[in-house]
């Protein structure tokens, strides 16, 4: 079996809509996701079923090396000790709570910014996800500079799947097109971020298309969902995206960090 390195940092977002379906994944599925080395599980719910949820997951991880994440709409602190490898996502923006165990996620959008830039110069946890369209990429990094600018040197948590672009020209692995029978890190040459939706499909990223599904994992292992994505058609057409997006933009791409994962959206998209 194939797993991911520690330093893939790979992520699992499942996006059910009732604590029924966690604990159906993660009775049959806990284990594995250890086992196949996600760092960061991320969970959506709603507040009223947030403590229920949350005891699954300390049953399930508490002193593992994983960082359990729970997003939803919060409008009220927990009154109960969180352990340390799980944090709370207050999607809620018009509600930013302060509390050590409490991130707030913004969208960071140009006619916002003085605003995002007051709420994390007041200290309070902050993960911003960006707008972005690539179609105008430029004024998404005037927005983000601007920002930077405004903040005397805080630290910024960005959301979702952007690196630096020096690096995947210098390490393509970070861009998926490395060989890992060849690589000398030996990478798992696996999406850094799977995505699993309310019917149990598995995606990579929230590349959400017919084209790119990895598989349903409704009473089956993620590690054995995955070991079969290699050989797929899906691995594939998603590996086919992400060269042609290599060779077709990243070889001039002028800005410090770039969005892939939006950028093989919109060629999938222009392929309809």
């Amino acid at each position: 079996m194939r797993k991911y390195l520690d330093m893939e940092n790979a992520t699992l977002e499942v996006q059910f809509k009732n604590i029924k379906d966690y604990s159906i994944l993660l009775d049959n599925n806990s284990n594995e996701i250890i086992l196949q080395n996600f760092k960061r599980v991320i969970f959506h719910i709603d507040e009223k079923y947030i403590k229920e949820l949350y005891d699954i997951l300390k049953e399930k991880f508490e002193n593992e090396n994983i960082l359990a994440m729970i997003y939803s709409n919060i409008t009220k602190i927990p009154k109960y000790d969180v352990i340390d490898n799980i944090i709370f996502v207050n999607t809620n923006e018009s509600n930013i709570i302060k509390s050590d165990n409490i991130f707030n996620l913004i969208s960071l959008k140009d006619d916002n910014v003085k605003k995002v830039a007051d709420i994390i110069k007041d200290d309070s946890n902050i993960m911003i996800n960006p707008i972005i369209d690539v179609n105008n990429i430029s004024k998404f990094f005037e927005t983000f500079n601007e920002l930077t600018e405004l903040i005397d040197g805080k630290r910024i948590n960005l959301n979702g799947y952007i690196i630096p672009s020096f690096l995947m020209r210098e390490h393509p692995c970070n861009a998926y097109l490395c060989d890992g029978c060849h690589c000398k890190k030996e990478i798992s040459c696996l999406p850094k971020y799977i995505t699993i939706n309310s019917d149990f499909e598995v995606y990579p990223h929230d590349l959400f298309y017919n084209k790119l599904r990895i598989g349903n994992i409704n009473n089956k292992k993620i590690t054995d969902v995955l070991e079969k994505y290699y050989s797929s058609d899906s691995y594939n057409e998603f590996i086919k995206y992400s060269k042609k997006v290599f060779i077709k933009y990243l070889s001039h791409y002028p800005y410090q960090y770039m969005p892939i994962v939006e950028y093989i959206r919109m060629e999938i998209e222009n392929d309809k």
